[in-house]
């Protein structure tokens, strides 16, 4: 356990619409930086995980969302690191240099590190309904 600086994802926009959170691929939480007379976005600027550096780095008006989370306080699970997005209708991984999802076995650990605190995780596995 340990204190770390956390860079926030967030799920993909267009996969979180028809997927559950399982299965959605996880993109930089990337916002518009709050100026004196407008505050923080509150919607993610849709940025791949290939162009968030570049994005940051050019544009000074966005912020990759960030901060220091210490795992044994904050009863979150982690640290992990994602894997490739996985077709599901074959056993071929997308070959990138950067991977999108969240493991099943993290998602697991989720919900039993809820439980023991009496929260409800059971939601992670659910398909949002149809607006």
């Amino acid at each position: 356990m340990g204190t770390y600086s956390a860079r926030w994802l967030t799920p993909h926009h267009v996969d979180r619409r028809h997927k559950p959170l399982t299965d959605c691929r996880f993109w930089p939480d990337i916002r518009r930086r709050p100026t004196p007379t407008e505050p923080p976005s509150r919607e993610p600027i849709p940025t791949s995980p290939a162009k968030a550096e570049e994005l940051v780095r050019n544009d000074p008006t966005v912020v990759w969302i960030e901060d220091d989370v210490n795992l044994a306080t904050d009863r979150l699970v982690g640290p992990f690191e994602c894997q490739p997005s996985q077709d599901p209708t074959t056993t071929r991984q997308k070959t990138t240099k950067f991977a999108q999802v969240v493991d099943l076995t993290h998602w697991d650990q989720l919900v039993v590190a809820c439980k023991r605190v009496d929260l409800d995780a059971s939601d992670v596995d659910t398909v949002p309904p149809r607006k």
